[in-house]
C-alpha cells in the first residue's frame, strides 16, 4: 500500500496588536502568487525568529503549541498557540516574556501537570540552563487572558533553574535539551550536554538543585581509541515503557540504553549507524523497540530484549 501524505494549509491568525507580515518578507523561491499558499509558514504569529516548538502533550482536548523565539539583541517571548479544526485557524491563545534565547522546549506530558514546562534558555553565550515554570493559560480555558495584547508581556516564574556548574560546562559542553519522564512521574527531568546525560530532583522544594545523577558519553558510549574523537551524545529519548530507561545516540553512531537508577549503560550497541545519530523514537505501543535516524541516510529498528540488541537497518 502505498503511503499517503495529508497537507494541512492553515490560516494563521496575528496576536492582537501584531500586523502580519508582509508579503516582500517571504524568503525569495516564493512569489507574490504563491503568496496566498504560503502564508501558513509566514511568521505571522511570532514576528520573531525562532527556533523551537513543543506540542502541549498534556492536553488532549485542545490543539496547542508552544514556541519560543531566538533573539540575541532584543527580547523574547513564549507563544501558546492554538490550532481550530473548525475554522482550519491557527491563533494566538498568550504570549510570555522569557529572560533568555529559548534553545529547547519540553511540555509535561502528564494531564494533571499539564501546565509545567521545561525551557533550556541561553542566557548570554556563557551557559545554558533549563528553567522550569508553569504556564497558567495551559490548565485551564482562558486563563492567563491578561497576557494577550500588545501591551506588556506578563513573565512567566522560573520556579526551579538546572544550572550545571562551570566544571561540567567547560567538561561537557552547553546543555542541549530537556526531558520529562513519559511514565507520568513529573518529580524528575532530564538535560543533556554533548559530553553528559544528568537526572534532577523536581521535587525536593529547592529552587536551584545539584544532579542526583549523571553518566557521562564515554561512560554511555565506551572510551574511544586513541586518534578519534571524543564521544558525543547527540540525541535521547525517555522510555516510555520503562521509567529507569534513556537511550542514547552518539555522534560516532552507537546507541546505548542507560538505567537511571544507577546512571550507567543497560544496553550497548556500538556502531549501529556509520553516522550520527540525530534522533531515537520508542514506540508508544510496543515495549523495547527503538527506531533510530542518522546521517547515514539509514533508519534502524532496534530491539532491547532479554539483554540481547538485534537491530533490522533499512536499505541506504
Amino acid at each position: 500500500m502505498a503511503a499517503v501524505t495529508y497537507e494541512v494549509k492553515a490560516q494563521v491568525r496575528p496576536a492582537p496588536g501584531r500586523a502580519a507580515c508582509a508579503r516582500s518578507a517571504l524568503p525569495a523561491p516564493h512569489s507574490a502568487a504563491g503568496c496566498a499558499e504560503a502564508d501558513a509558514g509566514c511568521p505571522t504569529v511570532l514576528g520573531l525568529q525562532a527556533r523551537c516548538l513543543a506540542a502541549v502533550e498534556g492536553d488532549a482536548d485542545r490543539s496547542r503549541f508552544i514556541v519560543g523565539t531566538l533573539n540575541l539583541r532584543a527580547s523574547n517571548e513564549l507563544h501558546i498557540v492554538e490550532f481550530s479544526e473548525d475554522t482550519n485557524e491557527l491563533a494566538a491563545v498568550a504570549i510570555y516574556a522569557t529572560p533568555h534565547e529559548v534553545w529547547h522546549l519540553a511540555a509535561c506530558p502528564t494531564p494533571s501537570h499539564a501546565s509545567k514546562l521545561l525551557i533550556v534558555l541561553n542566557d548570554g553565550g556563557a551557559s545554558h540552563y533549563a528553567s522550569l515554570t508553569v504556564v497558567p493559560v495551559l490548565d485551564v480555558d482562558d486563563a492567563g487572558g491578561h497576557s494577550r495584547g500588545a501591551g506588556t508581556r506578563a513573565a512567566l516564574p522560573e520556579t526551579v533553574q538546572l544550572m550545571p556548574s562551570a566544571g561540567s560546562v567547560a567538561a561537557h559542553g552547553l546543555m542541549r535539551t530537556a526531558l520529562w519522564n513519559p511514565a507520568e512521574d513529573v518529580t524528575a527531568a532530564v538535560t543533556i550536554q554533548s559530553g553528559a546525560m544528568c537526572r534532577w530532583p523536581l521535587d525536593r522544594g529547592d529552587a536551584h538543585p545539584s544532579p542526583s545523577a549523571s553518566c557521562t558519553a564515554d561512560g554511555a558510549f565506551g572510551t574511544p581509541l586513541s586518534g578519534t574523537a571524543p564521544q558525543s551524545i547527540e540525541s535521547a529519548c525517555w522510555d516510555p515503557h520503562h521509567a529507569h530507561t534513556l537511550a542514547l545516540g552518539s555522534a560516532s553512531g552507537a546507541i546505548s540504553t542507560i538505567d537511571l537508577r544507577t546512571a550507567k549503560r543497560a544496553h550497548g550497541l556500538a556502531g549501529a549507524h556509520k553516522g550520527s545519530v540525530r534522533v531515537l523514537s520508542f514506540n508508544p505501543n510496543r515495549p523495547y523497540v527503538l527506531l533510530s535516524a542518522s546521517d547515514d541516510r539509514c533508519l534502524l529498528r532496534t530491539i532491547f530484549f532479554y539483554f540481547i540488541p538485534s537491530c533490522t537497518p533499512c536499505s541506504p
